[in-house]
């Protein structure tokens, strides 16, 4: 039985994170970049939380956030200048 609720749980984590990152990822594409730094943050964090940080595509999270962050401080930089 503790077999058959692990594999619930570590289903249901997946489909978090695959949210978060989903959520990012539009947010990204629609232009609202603080939304998508917010999303993506959560979708690593529950990701570095249950898998590791050496899980096989976790650098596609990291890679995800890494981008956002950069367009985000562009958008400042040019709202500054």
């Amino acid at each position: 039985m503790s077999s058959i609720a692990n594999r619930r749980k570590l289903i249901r984590n997946e489909l978090t994170l695959t949210r978060f990152l989903d959520i990012a990822l539009v947010c990204e594409h629609r232009g609202d970049l603080k939304m998508a730094e917010g999303a993506g943050t959560r979708a690593m964090q529950i990701k570095k939380d249950c898998q590791g940080t050496d899980f096989p595509n976790y650098d596609r999270y990291a890679d995800s956030l890494h981008r956002i962050k950069m367009k985000l401080a562009l958008a400042d930089a040019q709202r500054r200048a």
